[in-house]
């Protein structure tokens, strides 16, 4: 397993909004771009959705909070997910980053990066850190 680093900074765009940026080292690229970042309890129920899930997938927090995220529809293939976040849930540790091909709010075909990490303030819970890595490559 790669150790991947996290070191989280917040990223003032647009007016007085401040928005979560992440440089994610150890598997994903290292880059500081807006990412999308959401909580999930033991459940796997959405706890939390910030504002850069809502910009890189559509959905916004008030739509999602509070429903189970394996029945979420947007342009990720959650399914693809389920093994490592189940993974990250049973073994209470993180695993390597996973790379799936997705489809961005704007209909976008793009690669993203998720890193699974346990949510300490919820035990069972996690966190998935997603990050654009690169446009897919067109067929």
């Amino acid at each position: 397993m790669n150790s991947a680093s996290v070191h989280q900074g917040w990223d003032a765009k647009g007016g007085d909004e401040a928005r979560p940026c992440l440089s994610l080292n150890g598997g994903l690229p290292s880059a500081a771009a807006v990412a999308a970042v959401v909580v999930l309890d033991k459940e796997l129920t959405v706890r939390n959705w910030n504002a850069g899930a809502g910009e890189l997938w559509g959905p916004r927090q008030d739509e999602v909070l509070g429903r189970p995220f394996f029945g979420l529809e947007f342009g990720l293939p959650t399914g693809e997910l389920r093994p490592a976040v189940e993974e990250c849930v049973a073994t209470g540790r993180g695993g390597d980053p996973v790379v799936i091909a997705a489809v961005d709010r704007h209909g976008r075909d793009i690669n993203c990066s998720v890193l699974c990490s346990p949510f300490d303030g919820h035990p069972g819970g996690v966190v998935l850190l997603m990050a654009q890595t690169r446009s897919a490559p067109t067929p």
